[in-house]
């Protein structure tokens, strides 16, 4: 929800409070991941911020400009690298272009890895006129972290989201890393998950083995392609599991994701939600999870209107939803109106495009409720 809000207030130049932060978790308000990518877009917006301190359970954000630069960042931790880029791909709607090298966690829990992010994620938003380069230069493993990441995206045009063509034939391919551990640890790997997919898919998966001796730890992501239908998993090592574990799990998610019939998996699902809120159009997802659901608030939140799910049966029998948003153009929605002033003058090469026009910044509100976002 957090990134989502950075995402679009800077695509819009409208300022949000968040309240309530984290606020029924066991370490309440924002933490160390969170606050690496409000200074990123801070420092993108040249943004004005109140609560970015850790622990802290409200934030006001509020850019002066329309997100542009380079920015480097070392999160002195594993804190993911891949979710830390995901408000600078929205924030391209009306900025960049936007360069970010980022030191931190690259294959860590609770987030993509980054071969996801290379192979699915971005292929996905290319469809929808995203330009974006994204280049591993260091993998880097929970704990330890270390990993070094290079990310650039141009300028959005915005297409509308449509439903890709779902074809008959299924497809998988994959990569299995290791990193500073026996290079059969990235081999098990990739056999269980090959077995699993031949039993469940009746597919022979390619799966690639990489090895190197940068970071400790390992990883194993999936892809599925199905006509123009695009869907991954990832799966990681750690102490005590053993490699077939990890293959396996990467592998079930896949069969799941594929038999569920949806037209994005599970995390490209919430992913989209910013994208659609801006491009309008629809696609189809497995299960209307919580994060959707919070994704689709924060864009109702800025763009008002509603952010329709409907459910239906998929192609393979299986109960989906079917995401819809009419977009900004159809509901007439605009960046604020100091946006459009900084565009210009920024093209044209004069005057100071950081001017903000202060009427703008003063109507920013909260609901008090965990997680709420307000938005002028």
């Amino acid at each position: 929800m957090l990134r989502t809000a950075l995402g679009l207030s800077a695509a819009l130049g409208r300022p949000f409070v968040i309240k309530e932060v984290r606020a029924k978790r066991k370490k309440p308000g924002l933490q160390a991941q969170h606050l690496t990518a409000v200074s990123v877009m801070k420092r993108l917006t040249g943004a004005e911020t109140k609560g970015d301190y850790l622990g802290s359970t409200e934030l006001f954000f509020s850019p002066s400009r329309p997100a542009s630069g380079e920015v480097e960042v070392d999160t002195g931790t594993a804190a993911s690298a891949t979710l830390i880029v995901q408000p600078l791909l929205i924030a391209s709607f009306s900025g960049g272009p936007l360069m970010l090298r980022v030191r931190g966690g690259t294959d860590v829990p609770l987030s993509p890895t980054a071969d996801y992010v290379s192979e699915v994620e971005l292929p996905i938003l290319s469809e929808f006129g995203v330009s974006s380069k994204f280049s591993v230069l260091r993998r880097g493993y929970y704990p330890s972290g270390g990993g070094l990441v290079d990310f650039s995206v141009s300028r959005w045009s915005p297409l509308p989201i449509r439903e890709p063509i779902r074809g008959k034939e299924v497809r998988v391919r994959g990569t299995s890393r290791c990193s500073s551990l026996p290079p059969s640890v990235a081999s098990r790997q990739a056999e269980s998950a090959r077995r699993a997919l031949a039993e469940a898919l009746g597919v022979e998966a390619d799966i690639s083995v990489e090895v190197d001796r940068e970071g400790l730890g390992s990883s194993i992501t999936l892809v599925a392609a199905i006509g123009e239908v695009l869907l991954g998993s990832d799966s990681l090592g750690a102490r005590g599991l053993p490699a077939e574990e990890v293959g396996r799990g990467a592998a079930a998610r896949l069969i799941e994701e594929v038999k569920s019939g949806a037209s994005v998996d599970s995390h490209m699902a919430d992913v989209l939600v910013p994208f659609l809120g801006i491009a309008g159009g629809e696609y189809t997802i497995p299960q209307l999870s919580d994060h959707v659901k919070s994704n689709a608030y924060v864009v109702e939140a800025f763009l008002g209107g509603e952010v329709k799910a409907e459910q239906e049966t998929s192609p393979t029998g299986q109960k989906t939803w079917r995401l819809s948003y009419p977009g900004m153009r159809r509901r007439r929605a605009r960046p604020s109106v100091h946006w459009l002033v900084g565009r210009l003058v920024s093209r044209l090469g004069v005057g100071d495009p950081r001017r903000r026009c202060h009427r703008a910044f003063k109507k920013g509100f909260g609901i008090a409720r965990e997680g709420r976002v307000g938005s002028s």
